[in-house]
């Protein structure tokens, strides 16, 4: 992962808990609200952070994808030197 998108990670995970800590008190200061905004607002950042992580992982899957089409190549390679030596 490159730098830029790791501070940007970690800026939204900072924003994020910061928005969660000001709603929990708004929550305290007005408990009359018809809305319970902590929860809303705990559910919308798992819903962020678990996309954040499926593009991680997309990431990674197309790296492995890529890598095992080169290991493919090379076993090709591989099988066909075994053939031209017997």
């Amino acid at each position: 992962m490159t730098r830029i998108k790791e501070s940007r990670m970690t800026l939204l995970m900072w924003i994020l808990l910061a928005l969660g800590v000001a709603l929990a008190f708004v929550n305290i200061i007005s408990a009359d609200l018809p809305i319970n905004a902590v929860s809303a607002a705990t559910t919308a950042s798992v819903a962020v952070l678990s996309w954040i992580g499926a593009r991680s992982y997309r990431d990674l899957s197309q790296s492995y994808s890529i890598v095992a089409h080169e290991l493919s190549f090379i076993e090709d390679d591989a099988k066909q030197a075994k053939t031209e030596n017997n």
